[in-house]
């Protein structure tokens, strides 16, 4: 499992990791396009923090930025699984 993040660019990091992952098993274009879609939402993520830095604490872009991530997060999670049961089956 993956480690948790903070920032966007430590998202990347995990999310190059899932799909050097991905990479290694047989063709799955399923999570492949998870996988996609998930690192367009760390595009959004690094967008939405670059807002949040420039907002005072309690703009409404901190609620946006802390609920992106949290979605990020389950989505990587629920990838993850599904990764670790492909590589079972496998």
């Amino acid at each position: 499992m993956s480690k948790d993040f903070n920032t966007a660019e430590e998202a990347k990091a995990i999310m190059y990791d899932i799909n050097d992952q991905l990479c290694r098993l047989p063709y799955n274009p399923d999570l492949s396009k998870l996988c996609y879609n998930i690192c367009d939402m760390v595009e959004e993520l690094s967008k939405l923090e670059v807002y949040t830095r420039r907002t005072p604490p309690r703009s409404r872009y901190h609620v946006e930025y802390n609920k992106m991530r949290e979605e990020i997060r389950a989505a990587i999670k629920h990838l993850e699984n599904l990764i670790l049961m492909l590589r079972l089956m496998s």
